[in-house]
Formats: structure tokens, C-alpha cells, sequence
């Protein structure tokens, strides 16, 4: 009787799995930004290098060399052994080692740095980054925001390039995520959706002293003028500051809006600390008297010109945040909501701050003093509120800056 024949399964080979999978010879899925084998066991993937763009541009930039020529065919042990290849192993691992610096980075500093509230900033050291090890693109955001942080401490880092390519590349494909969830979310994403609208708002202020190679809000025309992509010896943005916060409380409007969406059910997931807000001003110790009465002195002075009802309905909506601001300011636990003062600006508010209207300016002035205590917790807020100041105060008339030199003196 005749042997029976078995018969083969056929079977495609790939080879564009990731470094770990491949170490440790089990089938990698290649889903991006990281394969579900790496994802489950709680490692940096090394899958993001093969989707990089900067690394194309390289093995492209590359010149040929002997051991790639026609001479050679793709299975031979020259061509194996070829320095291309090696130079890709090599960004392979190097990848992996960044990620992973990335995220002792962020876990043993800058999530101190995203809130001010210890309650708050405790939750993306723990509950957080929990969550971010079941969703690759979010743990993606705060590897980001790690690159940003270790970029603003120091733009001449060796690895200045390399955070920078971190930021693009995985900030680009978190909010890509966002945006689709958004489109069709379940409850278990409302308090993904909330964390990120956060980091999306300490995104465009952080962006804004970043390199044009490392800004994810920076428009084409400034990265085309930047004379260099990591030059920390200029101002990389050639904006005004006042267009710059302009910008930044549009893109954190969405951002905001997003906030107060989710707020209930992220509030009901035990996130409370993270949404918290005053019960009520009026228990906050009272505006220091020299302060009430610059205050006062600024609120005659916009009223003996008699504006238009909308715009008198603005300045005093913007008054009374100021008193709150400085209640505010008295409260460390609640001084998160300082940075909320600029945020809550209206479309209104925004467009008479285009149009350098004075007491709006001066408005902001008052802002940046309180701004100005909290900036060193906070590596993204470094250098607005003297930015901001210093640029009001070239633009305002004499009759407007009478109010800075009288805020001078009662902040001193």
C-alpha cells in the first residue's frame, strides 16, 4: 500500500515583524504603532521604526555599497550581512532604547509636571498610565510629552533630533487615534478622551518654544523660514506672543469643550481629583487689598469710556474672573486653574485681543503676574508670562500702561 502524502501547507513568511518578536521567534501581528505580542506583555515595540519617515529618508540617503549590488542576491550571506542591514537593526534598537527612556522619563518625572494638584498629577503616574498600557496610542502621547519635556530642558541634547522625530511621529498618530475615536466612542474611551483633551492643551502651550521640527501646531511657513531645525540661540517662532496664546486657546477650546463632555463619566470612573473644581470662590481667602484697588482703578477706567453693551458685557465677565484669579492665587491646591483663566477666553474675548484692544491687554498683563508663580512647576508654561508682558507693554498707550506700573508695585 502506497505511503499516504501529506500535504503542505502553504505558508507566506514575513519579515517586517518587530525586534522582539522576531528575538524571541513568535508571530508578530505588525499592528502600529506597537504589535499586540508587545502590547500584552507591557514592552516597548520597536514596530514604530518601520512606519518612521525619517528613517526611509535615510536608508534612501544612503549610497550603495558593494555588498547590495546586483552581484549579490537577496538571500546571499554578503547580502545579509550588509551594512544596511546592520544600520537598521541598529535603528531598531536604538528606537527601542529611546522608548523605553521615554517612559522612565515620564514615570519618574514628568507627570509631576502635567498638574499642579498632587491628587490630580498622581493619576497619570498611576491610574493613567495603567490605561495607557492598554492603549499603544496613548501611551504613544505621553512618550510625546516626555520628548517635549526632555527637549525644553535642553534644546542641545545629543538626542534632540531624535525626540523631536518622537514627537511627529507619535503625536501626529495619537491625535489621528483621537480624532477616530471620537467619531464613535464607548464609555470605557470617555476618560481616554478627557486625559488627552489635557495633554493636547500642555501640547500647544509646550509647542510654542519648541523647534519647528518638533512643533505639531507649527504652520508650513514657519517651519520653511527657520534657518535651522534645532537652533536654540533664536526664537523659533517669529509670531508675536499675543498671536501665539491666541492660537493656543483655539486649539485648547476643542480641547476644553472635549474636557466638559466627558467630565461626568470621568468623574463617575474615580478620576474625581483630575476634574475637580472650586465649590465656590467665595470660601477662597478675599483679593488682597492693594490688588482690589488696582482692580477698581482699571474697572473706572474702562467704564468712563462707555462701551458698546457686547463689549462691556466681556470686560465684566473678564473682571470678575480676575478676582477669582487672584482668590486663586492664594490657594496652591486650586492653582491648576490659573492656566483655566486664559483657557475659558471667549471667541469675543479672542478677537478684541486681535485687535490689541487696550483693556483686554491689560487684562492679560494682570494674568501673567499670577502665571509668573507657577511657571517654574511647570516646564510647559516656561517663559509665557514675561513674553506676554513684555509685548503688552510695547503696545499699550500711556494711558493703559499706567495700570502695569501700578500692577508692578502691588505683585513686587
Amino acid at each position: 500500500m502506497p505511503a499516504p502524502t501529506t500535504t503542505r501547507r502553504s505558508h507566506t513568511k514575513s519579515r517586517l515583524g518587530c525586534a522582539r518578536c522576531k528575538a524571541r521567534k513568535v508571530k508578530c501581528d505588525q499592528a502600529s504603532p506597537a504589535c499586540g505580542a508587545c502590547v500584552r506583555r507591557k514592552e516597548a515595540c520597536s514596530f514604530t521604526e518601520w512606519c518612521n519617515p525619517q528613517s526611509r529618508s535615510d536608508s534612501a540617503k544612503a549610497p550603495p555599497t558593494q555588498s547590495t549590488s546586483l552581484s549579490h542576491g537577496p538571500g546571499s550571506p554578503i547580502a545579509s550581512k550588509s551594512p544596511a542591514s546592520s544600520n537598521v537593526s541598529s535603528r531598531i534598537c536604538n528606537r527601542a532604547t529611546i522608548d523605553v527612556e521615554l517612559t522612565h522619563f515620564f514615570a519618574t518625572r514628568t507627570w509631576k509636571t502635567l498638574m499642579l494638584r498632587p491628587q490630580a498629577a498622581a493619576h497619570w503616574r498611576d491610574s493613567l498610565f495603567e490605561v495607557a498600557l492598554d492603549h499603544p496610542q496613548f501611551l504613544d502621547a505621553l512618550l510625546a510629552t516626555s520628548a517635549m519635556h526632555k527637549l525644553a530642558l535642553n534644546l542641545n541634547s545629543p538626542n534632540s533630533i531624535v525626540y523631536a522625530d518622537v514627537i511627529m511621529l507619535k503625536g501626529v498618530q495619537f491625535m489621528s487615534s483621537m480624532l477616530t475615536m471620537l467619531r464613535a466612542h464607548s464609555d470605557e474611551d470617555c476618560t481616554l478622551l478627557f486625559a488627552s483633551s489635557v495633554l493636547v492643551t500642555i501640547w500647544s502651550f509646550a509647542s510654542v518654544h519648541l523647534p519647528p521640527s518638533a512643533n505639531l501646531f507649527a504652520t508650513p511657513s514657519i517651519a520653511a523660514n527657520a534657518p535651522s531645525p534645532l537652533d536654540p540661540g533664536r526664537n523659533v517662532r517669529a509670531m508675536p506672543r499675543l498671536d501665539d496664546l491666541i492660537s493656543v486657546i483655539k486649539v485648547s477650546t476643542g480641547s476644553r469643550d472635549l474636557a466638559r463632555q466627558h467630565k461626568p463619566m470621568a468623574q463617575s470612573r474615580c478620576f474625581l481629583d483630575l476634574v475637580a473644581t472650586p465649590p465656590n470662590y467665595e470660601l477662597f481667602p478675599p483679593v488682597p487689598e492693594d490688588i482690589r484697588l488696582s482692580l477698581d482703578v482699571l474697572d473706572a477706567h474702562w467704564k468712563a469710556a462707555s462701551p458698546a453693551p457686547q463689549r462691556t458685557a466681556i470686560y465684566e465677565l473678564q473682571m470678575r474672573h480676575l478676582h477669582e484669579l487672584f482668590r486663586i492665587k492664594l490657594v496652591p491646591e486650586w492653582h491648576d486653574m490659573i492656566i483655566g483663566f486664559a483657557i475659558r477666553f471667549s471667541g469675543e474675548m479672542l478677537h478684541l485681543l486681535a485687535e490689541r484692544d487696550p483693556c483686554a491687554l491689560v487684562m492679560v498683563a494682570y494674568w501673567t503676574t499670577v502665571l509668573r508663580t507657577v511657571e517654574d512647576r511647570c516646564w510647559w508654561l516656561k517663559g509665557w508670562s514675561e513674553e506676554l508682558y513684555v509685548e503688552i507693554e510695547g503696545v499699550l498707550e500711556p494711558e493703559w500702561k499706567t495700570h502695569l506700573r501700578m500692577l508692578s508695585r502691588v505683585s513686587a
